[in-house]
């Protein structure tokens, strides 16, 4: 069935888009859909990836990471449950709604020393009803999405140091620009930046190469945007990830590829988002850090209402922590398995992801399912495929 909304208010669709995290920081962001992370591989290893090399989810997870040497990646999400429409996925299908869909097409030109990225993410809301203050009937209709333009480039600095930067420019159209109540409804637009570093070392080491890595990336750094003209603005999904990684893989090659490696990833990811209190005629309101300013005061408790009572969240509980562990046979066959955690107060999400990737010559195709012991969770039955292609600077010069 189509999901349709009779908009009586703007909490009614707010509500609706932070409900997966209703109960975390993300929930006082405005645009938290950039927080999710899109990539099939790296939701399969938990999303534990901000320390890893040559993979397309870097592209909103570290910057630094984007790109594989002399060859063009193309990727996309491919489901076959849409009829025609084949290049997108479903998104929390448990609420039943057909047309609550991602897409997320993406190109990586990767040259010697630099890389190259652009992806499109479109998250489609679907229909929503416009309807009069004192009338359910619909009187009007439109179409409610967000989007984000996302432009990504890494540099090597040495054989083993890696920076990345990118620019989103994205908007959120939750209305038409009517007035509902007297407040008229706007639709942003905004603009953030991401930065990253990587790092790694080999290791020769018997008949194995391990190496070791590390990454960090501050990822959507831009201005508080509001919805409501006559109301405040609210910060946006800044997220801060420190992660580490480490690979082992086999010297013996097999029809001229890797016999056996395995690869084990951990991160922490913190959402960087406050309010602050300021008194003007007499009056408190509530004003959202700059991004600057919460870079630096957003490190203490975290006081929030969670419907019955006020609770108080540390530091280490506002933390949310991801692990993975990738197996790879011959290049081809890869098993992944991953865990991410978040507090009961701050998100409350704790689920196990599996994904299995095939790769044979020039083109990749992943997939990757969430576990997770709730049926009526929003994430119960989320599941998601993508389809890449890798194309050698190499394969031109053969024509």
């Amino acid at each position: 069935m189509k999901s349709t909304f009779r908009i009586t208010s703007l909490s009614l669709l707010l509500s609706f888009l932070v409900s997966i995290t209703a109960l975390s920081q993300v929930a006082i962001t405005a645009v938290p859909f950039l927080q999710i992370n899109t990539d099939t591989r790296s939701r399969g290893l938990g999303e534990a990836t901000v320390a890893m090399l040559n993979s397309p989810g870097g592209i909103h997870v570290n910057p630094a990471t984007i790109g594989r040497k002399n060859t063009i990646e193309f990727y996309s999400p491919v489901s076959f449950n849409n009829g025609r429409e084949i290049f997108r996925k479903p998104w929390l299908p448990g609420f039943g709604a057909s047309d609550l869909y991602l897409q997320n097409p993406g190109i990586i030109f990767g040259f010697d020393k630099f890389s190259l990225g652009y992806q499109y993410t479109y998250l489609n809301l679907g229909e929503q009803f416009i309807t009069g203050d004192s009338s359910p009937t619909p009187k009007d209709s439109f179409n409610s999405f967000e989007e984000v333009h996302t432009f990504s480039a890494s540099y090597q600095i040495t054989n083993d140091l890696f920076v990345g930067a990118g620019l989103n420019f994205g908007k959120s159209k939750l209305s038409s620009g009517q007035s509902i109540n007297g407040q008229q409804i706007k639709s942003p637009t905004f603009t953030t930046v991401d930065v990253g570093i990587y790092a790694d070392h080999t290791y020769d080491y018997k008949e194995m190469l391990i190496t070791p890595s590390l990454g960090w990336s501050l990822t959507d750094f831009g201005k508080p945007i509001g919805y409501v003209r006559e109301q405040g603005k609210n910060p946006l999904p800044m997220m801060m990830r420190g992660g580490l990684g480490l690979k082992m893989e086999t010297k013996e090659r097999i029809w001229d590829r890797t016999a056996f490696s395995i690869g084990g990833y951990a991160s922490l990811s913190k959402t960087m988002a406050r309010y602050k209190t300021e008194v003007a005629a007499g009056n408190t309101q509530f004003e959202p850090m700059g991004p600057w300013e919460v870079l630096f005061k957003s490190w203490g408790p975290y006081q929030r209402f969670n419907g019955q009572d006020y609770v108080e969240l540390s530091l280490l509980d506002q933390l949310q922590t991801q692990t993975g562990l990738e197996l790879i046979y011959l290049e081809t066959l890869s098993l992944r398995f991953g865990h991410y955690y978040e507090h009961p107060e701050n998100g409350a999400r704790s689920y196990s992801t599996f994904g299995i990737g095939v790769h044979y010559k020039y083109f990749t195709l992943d997939y990757c399912e969430i576990d997770i012991n709730d049926a009526d969770h929003p994430f119960s039955g989320t599941s998601s495929m993508q389809f890449k292609v890798n194309i050698p600077f190499s394969l031109f010069e053969d024509l």
